[in-house]
């Protein structure tokens, strides 16, 4: 209950910021630098340290949920670092966060649909990929 009354008092108006932005003010976007044609990735930005901290917090008891479970052991199989990880769904739950408090109603997963490539013997229609990938698994 901490968490998320602490969650909801620093976002404040979410309409200042779109769901990237959100991400972005809560200290779990990459901190990228330019100089010429050299690019270095060093680490998030500083973003607000109060609601950094109850995200990181969350994310520590959600990666043991099943819902964020799978989602988790891809990522620290994939980067081999358990706190790399726990930021990256952080950074998820900071998305996810800001659209329930804009919205009003958690709408869960959205799938995403993609258009088939227009030439004369394609019908265009719509597909969409969730349950494209779920025939391709049976």
């Amino acid at each position: 209950m901490i968490s998320a009354a602490t969650i909801y008092a620093e976002f404040g108006d979410v309409s200042r910021f779109s769901s990237s932005k959100a991400r972005a003010y809560a200290g779990f976007a990459p901190r990228i630098k330019q100089s010429g044609g050299s690019e270095s990735h060093s680490g998030m930005i500083r973003g607000n340290k109060y609601l950094r901290r109850a995200f990181f917090l969350v994310a520590r008891v959600a990666r043991k949920s099943e819902r964020f479970k799978e989602y988790y052991d891809r990522l620290v199989s994939k980067w081999k670092s358990a706190t790399k990880a726990t930021c990256a769904l952080g950074g998820k739950l900071a998305c996810i966060c800001y659209h329930v408090i804009k919205d009003g109603v958690y709408k869960g997963d959205v799938k995403k649909s993609f258009r088939a490539p227009r030439g004369k013997d394609v019908n265009v229609q719509d597909v969409d990929v969730g349950d494209v990938l779920d025939s391709l698994s049976q």
